[in-house]
């Protein structure tokens, strides 16, 4: 029996308390890593909102730039379309009062047939 007792003191009791040790490093491990586990989850959600943020506004830009140039392209059609209607309004003017327009006249004009037509 005093075998046992000291078997118990020298060598069960520190094994016991070696093991509860042991246990209670890995749970501190398992708990750190779940910490880990859940920071990564957290790092790669933020990673993946900028992301679509980012190409929120990329696309936000794209479209904006798409529509400066379509106004753009719009813009010198406008230009084109009014060269060549105010070519056939002189040429038109010209033939019905039988005369030349003068720079002049022919703004004047022009500017008057637009009026009418956007007010049309």
């Amino acid at each position: 029996s005093e075998e046992n007792s000291f078997l118990t003191l020298c060598i069960a009791r520190p094994l016991s308390f070696s093991i509860a040790l042991l246990e209670k490093e890995i749970n501190s491990a398992r708990q750190e890593g779940q910490k880990l586990v859940q920071e990564a989850r957290e790092a790669a959600e933020n990673f993946r909102q900028q992301e679509i943020e980012k190409a929120e506004l990329e696309s936000q830009d794209i479209i904006s730039k798409a529509n400066k140039a379509i106004e753009k392209e719009r813009d010198l059609a406008i230009q084109s379309v009014r060269k060549e209607f105010s070519s056939l309004v002189i040429s038109a003017a010209s033939k019905v009062v039988d005369k030349s327009i003068d720079e002049k006249d022919h703004k004047d004009l022009i500017d008057k047939t637009l009026k009418e037509e956007i007010n049309n």
